[in-house]
């Protein structure tokens, strides 16, 4: 399966611009830069309410997880924050061994994941005009 990374833009909350991130194959030592590039174009871009979509993602090395805490810290950092979704069993387990699972917040789709931003994020946080982007 090739790996493959697009954005999609979204709205939350009272007209705030959040990014799902959609993310397709292994991410691994080897995928692992074109996704943080991806992610760093996202900030780049003054987004800071990201929703990582992990649905079709098979697997996921300690690289790649890195990749996603660098995310997360940079997205809190912008007050907003990273929400990943539909990650499989067996990215589910990482994230568990790994301790992970209590520094992010997961969410079963994107839809979900976007209420989640909502919620988590004050509404006065990184508002900013709407842009498109794929």
């Amino acid at each position: 399966m090739d790996f493959v990374v697009t954005t999609k833009d979204a709205t939350i909350g009272d007209n705030r611009r959040a990014v799902i991130v959609q993310v397709v194959g292994e991410v691994d030592v080897y995928t692992a830069p074109r996704l943080k590039d991806k992610l760093l174009q996202v900030e780049r871009d003054g987004v800071h309410h990201i929703v990582v979509d992990l649905t079709e993602v098979g697997f996921i090395d300690s690289v790649g997880l890195g990749v996603l805490i660098g995310a997360l810290r940079r997205a809190r950092a912008g007050g907003g924050t990273l929400v990943l979704c539909g990650p499989n069993p067996r990215i589910r387990r990482i994230l568990d061994i790994t301790g992970l699972s209590s520094a992010f917040t997961v969410s079963q789709d994107t839809d979900e994941g976007l209420k989640v931003l909502e919620r988590e994020v004050p509404s006065d946080a990184g508002a900013v005009g709407q842009g498109g982007r794929q």
